[in-house]
């Protein structure tokens, strides 16, 4: 896993290797540039004009540098954007060395606070733009001059530009949140160690592709700074192995709880992804009405059929089951059985109408908030705003900004007691009283519905094989995450159902060990 920090950090750790390992910034900064430019040349090669936007602190510096390698590289075709008045000391040298070498450089704003004429023709005939405007040191909204440039910038990357950043897009902060004018970027090039603020939900996809660098930080600063999160991907899947002589009581048996009328098709989901994720048993309760036909669908599922909603005992589970999932196509008033469920001693995840129900008896006062629990909660954004508001907290996560969005994951998570699994493009996974753990996701193929139901069904089977409730989740949305990617390898688009194929293969390939 790799670590992710706030952007206050990384600035500290820049201060620490001037003042402590004596590295002059000029030189991070030659670093930074040479490091930038090269990699941009990985990502991004086929360009006729390149534009490098440069504002007045050291981030701007950091462009100015890139030009001068463009221009050793025997790249001419290039115009530099000055932007700000007031400069940083390291930007106003940089900028006298590219004029001493004759760098043809336009001022973006004459003495009208408008885009000049000259600079908005310079954006137009950019294909590929350098944004170096304000970069990570940014602690509040844009200007309304600066905001103009931005939105110009983005309007030509919808005309097809690319647009590339430099330590983060000009605009994103980790203290601003709501609606605010920011670079979007189609790669941004990051130094140091993953800024935490790329990882928002409704900040990622304005970063496009990350790719980090390390311009001379001395590895054991990196090393030693905490992370405020912690950012995991497949490398971090790790299954045990199932013995080849293995029964089915022995790979766990799965109490699902989901369906109703009007959603059959949520039980039918999370019961085949429980299986192709290694379950050995899975047993559907649900109403009599649909039970038969579910069942029908899914042969390998047990149907206990419940008449008139009959509830059932937290006694019977705890003699027979692993694990319970519940919610997935619940209606939500099914707030007896989860009484009952949340009574349980046997670990359970809570998806959809169950968390509804959940923020139902939590506003009622009739949840025992105290009570120690194996709980895994998996909500997106509107069921996870419910749930914060019955415990008080008014809060709206889609406008708020990294800081707050961060604190109000972890203040659910220890009002609960339980584990928190933020489902958007970018998946956060909050226990009480530990780092976050961050999964992106970016694959627009997988907001279909039933995906949620698809996740509930493989976190419950990896519950039920007896994994703890954090390893269960993580690994259970690693696993959702590559499944993903492989069907939209081979279908392109794809529904709940056809994602379901990929569990198994993915489960297989990376089941660790022997035993």
């Amino acid at each position: 896993m790799e670590k992710l920090v706030f952007n206050e950090t990384m600035q500290q750790i820049d201060q620490e290797a001037q003042i402590k390992y004596k590295i002059p910034s000029i030189v991070l900064m030659e670093q930074a540039g040479l490091l930038a430019f090269q990699q941009l040349l990985k990502e991004q090669s086929d360009f006729k004009r390149i534009l490098f936007v440069v504002g007045g602190g050291n981030n701007g510096a950091d462009v100015l540098v890139m030009a001068r390698v463009a221009h050793n590289m025997g790249i001419e075709k290039f115009t530099i954007l000055l932007s700000a008045k007031r400069l940083s000391e390291l930007s106003s040298l940089h900028r006298d060395i590219s004029k001493e070498l004759n760098f043809k450089m336009v001022e973006a704003f004459g003495e009208q606070p408008k885009i000049s004429k000259e600079g908005m023709d310079l954006i137009e005939k950019a294909d590929l733009i350098v944004d170096g405007l304000t970069g990570s040191g940014l602690t509040a909204e844009l200007n309304s001059q600066t905001q103009e440039l931005v939105k110009l910038i983005n309007w030509q990357r919808k005309r097809g530009a690319f647009i590339i950043s430099i330590d983060s897009p000009s605009g994103f902060c980790d203290e601003v949140g709501g609606n605010f004018v920011h670079i979007k970027a189609d790669l941004t090039i990051t130094m140091g160690l993953h800024k935490i603020g790329a990882f928002h939900p409704n900040s990622r996809n304005g970063w496009g592709k990350i790719v980090k660098i390390n311009p001379s930080f001395p590895l054991k600063l990196l090393e030693e700074k905490e992370a405020e999160a912690f950012l995991a991907t497949k490398d971090d899947l790790k299954l045990h192995p199932i013995k080849e002589d293995a029964y089915k009581n022995q790979k766990g048996h799965l109490a699902l709880f989901a369906g109703s009328q009007n959603y059959s098709g949520a039980a039918s989901l999370a019961g085949r992804a429980a299986f192709f994720s290694r379950v050995g048993l899975v047993t559907l309760f649900c109403d009599s009405e649909i039970c038969n036909a579910v069942v029908g669908a899914n042969p390998s599922v047990i149907g206990r059929p419940l008449d008139n909603k009959k509830i059932v005992d937290y006694k019977e589970l705890n003699k027979t089951y692993q694990a319970i999932a519940a919610g997935p196509g619940w209606s939500t008033d099914r707030d007896a059985q989860l009484i009952q469920l949340l009574k349980a001693d046997i670990p359970m995840v809570l998806d959809a109408d169950g968390i509804n129900n959940l923020s139902t008896l939590i506003k009622e006062g009739r949840v025992d908030l105290d009570k120690k629990r194996e709980l895994v909660i998996t909500p997106h954004p509107g069921e996870f705003d419910r749930l914060a508001a019955s415990l008080g907290l008014q809060v709206k996560t889609g406008e708020s900004s990294v800081k707050e969005f961060i604190e109000i994951l972890k203040e659910v998570a220890n009002r609960l007691n339980s584990l928190l699994v933020y489902k958007s493009s970018v998946t956060w996974i909050v226990a009480p009283d530990d780092k976050p753990t961050v999964v992106e996701g970016l694959n627009n193929a997988l907001a279909v519905a039933g995906s949620g139901d698809v996740l509930t069904g493989i976190i419950g089977s990896l519950l039920a094989q007896g994994y703890p409730l954090k390893e269960a989740a993580v690994n259970g949305v690693l696993i959702h995450k590559e499944a993903a990617v492989r069907a939209r390898e081979a279908l392109g688009w794809f529904d709940s159902s056809s994602l379901i194929n990929y569990i198994g293969l993915v489960c297989r390939e990376f089941e660790k060990g022997k035993v």
